[in-house]
């Protein structure tokens, strides 16, 4: 008898890897006016509502924010750079990279360790809105690898 439940149970559990099944282990925030969707894990804490700016903490102080620019959407990446170099981050950024998220060409920015936040990451989702809308992409984390695999947990929308 006890054979037999473990067997059901490693099938089931098999069943849910291969069928997707990660809502068992994950919680989705979605932003559809913002055009993204992002999955973490269920001791993940998610604060925000749409059209504001989204914060996902784990481990107390390791957090990831998301912040939309609706008010200035910018046709290409160089000119949402451009807007956080004008907006008093020129002198902190360190370096700046070409990433991807969910497809779509990004740019990674690291900016000096004065700041409250290691890296940003700029997409502009060219499916949302007419012109596209710039998403930042923000984090206190000091590991970059941490950015990477929070970058793979977000979805780009269309509306």
């Amino acid at each position: 008898m006890v054979n037999r439940r473990r067997v059901l149970f490693i099938t089931l559990v098999s069943l849910a890897f291969v069928l997707g099944c990660n809502s068992l282990w994950s919680q989705t925030y979605e932003d559809k006016t913002w055009c993204y969707r992002v999955t973490v894990p269920l001791d993940w804490r998610i604060e925000g509502k749409p059209e504001t700016t989204a914060h996902f903490t784990y481990n107390r102080d390791a957090s990831f924010h998301i912040i939309a620019d609706p008010n200035h959407p910018p046709v290409t990446l160089g000119h949402s750079l451009q807007r956080l170099r004008d907006g008093g981050f020129n002198k902190y950024i360190e370096s700046v990279t070409d990433t991807t998220v969910d497809g779509e060409q990004a740019l990674w920015v690291t900016v000096s360790t004065e700041l409250d936040y290691r890296y940003i990451v700029l997409v502009v989702n060219p499916n949302c809105s007419s012109m596209g809308l710039p998403l930042y992409i923000l984090t206190n984390q000091e590991d970059p690898r941490e950015l990477a695999q929070f970058l793979k947990n977000i979805q780009l929308l269309h509306n």
